[in-house]
């Protein structure tokens, strides 16, 4: 396969990737980071898509007020007058005799939060998303102790109206700890990027199998999982690049920068270049003067997200010859930012 080809790599595998806005009822994640820019952005966009959602935030944490929050959102050009900032947001702390008593065990700690889900659905909302900083410990308790916490949470995650979110700056925490932590949450969130976690083990199995027999199991299902995975998307990649270099119109990806990411046969044949000239080119290496003016309209459209319609230019071949062309362009964003344009062209005889 070419090493232009990454862009099917790419965008096959980011459109399988969690995202933050896939989060809802009955999940339970954990979220790890290191830095202060990381925990303020994710947080704010945990936050935003909680209250999207329907469900009222339950904020517990030592170090932040609400002004604070208000001040994140703000930063980011957020509309804090809009329904929902100020009155979805309950901010507790975890010094508050009230809240330690309430998370002394997890008989406590559950009926804390059924009461709050009461209280919350009593005010019109969905539900409630609980976002707790964890203090740092410097032992965890056994993974078979967390294992029966958690299955005091299951019930209440159950009603479908519950998120769970507990964050962990991962310098306050011995590796052992973390990696706990990995292990007993189905959800995971490291830095600002939400991860698929592969190291989840479930309750069931937990309760049925010692530790060290489980961890085999697990390790063993992981790989094979992962192996099949990668020859499914191996296979998939395969045909969809067999597809794109077989086709007679000419098709293209550019970064940003204007750079090409990928071209295919037709292309390259038609323009008359190699895949190592390709490398070195730029978009507006291959656009006829006459058109040049009007291209470079239209790039700057579609890389803010405009639709250009049905566009029609010419190029230019490595040898001089106009080919004029026909077709649409569009650009792929991840987290609101273009990362590069796919676009279909025919030549127009």
């Amino acid at each position: 396969m070419p090493e232009n080809m990454n862009l099917a790599d790419t965008a096959d595998i980011q459109s399988h990737l969690p995202k933050i806005e896939q989060f809802g009822s009955g999940d339970h994640i954990a979220f790890l980071y290191s830095s202060d820019d990381d925990y303020r952005s994710t947080l704010t966009r945990l936050i935003l898509h909680s209250l999207d959602i329907g469900m009222k935030v339950h904020y517990i944490t030592q170090k932040q007020k609400k002004t604070d929050v208000i001040d994140w959102f703000e930063k980011g050009g957020v509309d804090c007058s809009r329904k929902g900032i100020r009155d979805g947001i309950l901010m507790l702390s975890n010094s508050d005799p009230l809240i330690h008593r309430a998370f002394m065990d997890i008989s406590h700690a559950v009926n804390f939060l059924e009461e709050k889900l009461r209280c919350a659905l009593d005010e019109g909302w969905h539900g409630i998303c609980i976002i707790r900083d964890i203090s740092m410990v410097r032992r965890q308790k056994g993974i078979e102790m967390l294992r029966s916490d958690l299955t005091g949470f299951e019930r209440l995650l159950g009603t479908g109206k519950v998120m769970l979110i507990c964050s962990y700056r991962v310098e306050d925490f011995l590796p052992d700890v973390i990696q706990d932590v990995i292990r007993t949450h189905p959800c995971l969130i490291v830095g600002s990027e939400p991860l698929i976690n592969i190291f989840h083990i479930q309750t069931s199995d937990a309760r049925v199998y010692s530790l060290a027999s489980l961890e085999l199991q697990h390790w063993i299902a992981a790989m094979k999982n992962l192996t099949h995975r990668k020859a499914e998307l191996e296979a998939a990649l395969e045909l969809y690049h067999d597809i794109l270099e077989h086709a007679s119109d000419l098709i293209q990806s550019v970064g940003p920068d204007g750079s090409f990411l990928y071209v295919n046969r037709a292309w390259k044949d038609t323009l008359g270049y190699t895949d190592e000239e390709v490398k070195h080119l730029n978009l507006f290496d291959i656009i006829h003067p006459e058109s040049m003016d009007h291209c470079r309209r239209i790039f700057q459209d579609v890389m803010e997200g405009k639709d250009a319609g049905l566009i029609e230019a010419t190029f230019v071949s490595k040898s001089g010859d106009p080919i004029p062309i026909q077709g649409r362009v569009n650009t792929h964003f991840i987290d609101g930012k273009p990362h590069y344009t796919r676009a279909i062209y025919r030549v127009v005889r």
